[in-house]
């Protein structure tokens, strides 16, 4: 059998034909190729996160003799392993985090209008996130926002979407939203961040609560976006109270970290939430749950709370399980695995924190 050999003239004729379609084929072989290496590079990342950081951990604590050091080497090596979860988790963050698509998500109907609400916001340095936050406020007779000196357009901006807009010097967080509080007219009032919007489902619920006259408050649900998707449905989302009527409401001055008011009289709950934008990202997330438990620290230490070493010791892991297991954050995934250990770590920042105030400021 003789074999004629194809010229690149009758190899192009083919081709022009359709009878020999090289781009497609090319296609077909490379797509699985892709597919191929993305799926090796999550379960790399998958890997790293899951086990680089506890090695870490182990050469630091045992290997580099830092079990020796009591609990100084424990705090330290902790540090350290998360500091090394923290890069494996950026770089998960990086391949697949999505951006906020806003039109995505269920915002309050503005034609709808409240004519007894007053809801009131703190800011600085808020430009990127207030145009959305008060989209979805235009709805109320009144908008209150207490800038603390920013310098850039969130004021201008607040202006033009209607919003009443006054300068507070900062005090800490319960002393501005107490400020902010007494700024309001109207008899029922709504604590809002310019890092947040109020949903549809939320806001159906806001009118039932200040038509019905046996409540003063509504405690709601929160669902943080991270990574450019909210929590999962199936997850336990915090509750927050935030509706109010003005008079049963007041924040406690003496607290720091803290900036939820004290409410009295009957409280409805609901399973309506609002979005919280402000922990979408990782490094966002980890900067204000340091601030979060440094002042948290401090708080407990001014109210002469004592440090426990065990809680030092079991605090990440107790609260990674519950985070992942109660609060049912594993159905997210890789996503809410580096949710709940960055939380977890914050608890245990909370933890350490109080045992370092009391040997600084001891005397």
């Amino acid at each position: 059998m003789s074999f004629k050999k194809v010229s690149s003239k009758d190899f192009d004729s083919l081709r022009s034909k359709g009878l020999f379609d090289t781009d497609s084929a090319r296609n077909q072989s490379i797509q699985p190729n892709k597919e191929m290496k993305a799926n090796l590079r999550y379960l790399r990342l998958y890997l790293n996160i899951l086990f680089l950081p506890a090695f870490e951990f182990i050469k630091w604590y045992l290997f580099k003799g830092f079990l020796l050091k009591g609990i100084d080497g424990f705090v330290f090596a902790v540090q350290q392993s998360y500091s090394k979860f923290l890069i494996q988790a950026k770089s998960f963050e990086y391949f697949y985090a999505e951006p906020i698509d806003v039109n995505r998500f269920s915002k309050a109907d503005t034609s709808i209008k409240s004519s007894h609400l007053s809801i009131y916001m703190i800011v600085k340095n808020e430009e990127q996130t207030i145009e959305t936050a008060l989209s979805t406020t235009l709805w109320a007779d009144e908008v209150v926002v207490v800038d603390s000196g920013s310098s850039d357009s969130t004021v201008d901006k607040a202006k033009e979407l209607g919003a009443t807009v006054l300068f507070n010097a900062w005090q800490g967080f319960p002393h501005q939203k107490q400020y902010a509080l007494e700024q309001c007219h109207n008899d029922w009032v709504y604590s809002m961040d310019a890092d947040e919007w109020i949903t549809l489902d939320l806001q159906s619920e806001i009118i039932k609560t200040m038509q019905q006259d046996q409540y003063t408050s509504l405690r709601c649900l929160r669902n943080d976006l991270f990574m450019g998707k909210p929590l999962s449905g199936l997850c336990k989302l915090p509750h927050n109270n935030r509706l109010f009527i003005r008079n049963s409401g007041k924040y406690d001055l003496t607290e720091l970290s803290h900036e939820n008011p004290k409410v009295h009289g009957r409280e409805r709950k609901t399973s309506a939430f609002f979005y919280h934008t402000g922990y979408n990202q990782i490094t966002k997330l980890v900067d204000k749950l340091s601030l979060y438990a440094n002042l948290k620290a401090k708080e407990r230490h001014l109210a002469n709370k004592k440090y426990s070493k065990l809680k030092i010791i079991i605090k990440f892991p107790v609260m990674l399980l519950k985070n992942l297991i109660i609060n049912r954050y594993i159905v997210m995934g890789m996503r809410g695995f580096v949710f709940s250990a960055i939380y977890a770590y914050y608890a245990f920042q909370k933890e350490y924190m109080l045992f370092e105030n009391y040997f600084t400021n001891r005397d």
